[in-house]
């Protein structure tokens, strides 16, 4: 009986995921990293036209951890527990305006789209979430 409740914990404990799903604008999960859009913060009346389509969203932020897990030498499982935000719109990381921001001591990771493309400055962030260096010293992030 015992080893009957072990096998089931387990089960069970494998099968939880720490992503929270409540959150707005949830998307989906990836490899335990929530994937969130915000089409709200920082976007004014007219900046409509700006919208972060959910389609393939997930998709594409598991390719970029494939990415990362090689530039940055770590496997896919650090990042479990982070959540990815796409946002429509720029805004403040600690004192700067940017087009993406890491807190590791949150666990969130916000990026905005370049040229169309909804996760190209993830790869980044997600190197800043294993090595932190916001100065950029690292010559990965050239």
């Amino acid at each position: 009986m015992r080893t009957m409740l072990v096998a089931i914990f387990a089960l069970f404990a494998i099968g939880c995921s720490p992503c929270d799903e409540s959150q707005e604008g949830y998307v989906g999960c990836v490899d335990g990293v929530s994937v969130v859009v915000d089409n709200k913060t920082n976007v004014e009346p007219g900046d409509e036209a700006r919208f972060v389509d959910s389609d393939g969203l997930v998709e594409e932020v598991s390719a970029r951890l494939d990415e990362a897990t090689a530039l940055w030498g770590v496997d896919r499982g650090f990042w479990s527990g982070y959540t990815v935000t796409v946002r429509a719109i720029n805004g403040r990381c600690v004192d700067v305006w940017a087009n993406g921001c890491t807190s590791r001591s949150n666990q969130t990771i916000w990026v905005v789209p370049i040229m169309h493309d909804r996760t190209h400055n993830l790869v980044h962030e997600l190197g800043h979430a294993v090595i932190g260096d916001p100065d950029h010293n690292d010559p990965r992030f050239k």
